[in-house]
């Protein structure tokens, strides 16, 4: 093996190890994000929680262009037919940050 190639190789040999530390990060960011955005969420993606149906999603998001975005993700409690006992299984679920 040439010089160069070995180096190469010990290179690639030491770089591997923070690459996939990067990797395993950025697909635990991507993970742990995974939760719906009720400020920018169609009635299709709101459905995807759980206990959400066509008519509570079409309720969110009528709410949402009545009077603005939710600030926090437990807010959504007061979009009629939303309650405190069906909000809190799904609240990891939800988000509200900016688009």
């Amino acid at each position: 093996m040439k010089r160069s190639q070995s180096l190469i190789l010990q290179l690639a040999i030491l770089l591997f190890p923070c690459s996939l530390a990067l990797s395993v990060s950025a697909f635990a960011r991507s993970q742990s994000d995974n939760r719906v955005n009720i400020n920018t969420a169609s009635i299709q993606d709101l459905q995807t929680l759980p206990g959400i149906g066509p008519k509570l999603a079409a309720r969110i998001i009528e709410h949402r262009q009545k009077h603005g975005p939710f600030k926090r993700p437990q807010d959504l409690i007061i979009v009629r037919g939303m309650s405190a006992n069906k909000f809190r299984p799904i609240a990891h679920l939800i988000a509200t940050h900016p688009a």
